[in-house]
């Protein structure tokens, strides 16, 4: 997955995706986003959706997997990021070192689902959240 890429960038990688790992995919864009949607007999059916605010920053990424076995494997791929070196901060949530700026949220009402997106956090809030206090986070 990439993260904090403009959309064209991000948008070549996913044209190279399918190709790089001869699997079928397709690639859908809207103003305000890049949906990436593996469709292959080898693997279930998974899409990831990139946001993009009106100048083409990226603020998100939701992966959207059909089964358990998927969303584990895809969620545990990025949270064994190293250079994000992620934290668990409560059941839903786990946030990246402060100069990643990322949290990652699963839903419960939404299974086999995460978004990853920017955070605002500010360095006060941000050492409140990794000491288990409550700051805000929306």
């Amino acid at each position: 997955m990439v993260f904090n890429s403009p959309k064209p960038t991000v948008r070549k990688n996913l044209k190279q995706y399918g190709k790089k790992l001869n699997l079928k995919t397709i690639l859908e864009e809207t103003d305000s986003t890049l949906i990436l949607k593996v469709r292959d007999v080898k693997l279930q059916p998974i899409d990831f959706i990139y946001q993009y605010d009106k100048l083409n920053r990226w603020y998100s990424t939701t992966v959207e997997a059909t089964c358990d076995s998927c969303f584990k494997k895809q969620i545990t791929w990025d949270l064994n990021k190293k250079k994000m070196e992620w934290t668990k901060v409560n059941s839903t949530q786990y946030v990246s070192k402060s100069s990643q700026k990322l949290i990652l949220e699963t839903n419960p009402e939404k299974p086999f689902s995460y978004t990853i997106r920017r955070s605002n956090l500010n360095r006060i809030q941000y050492k409140k959240l990794m000491a288990g206090q409550q700051a805000g986070v929306k």
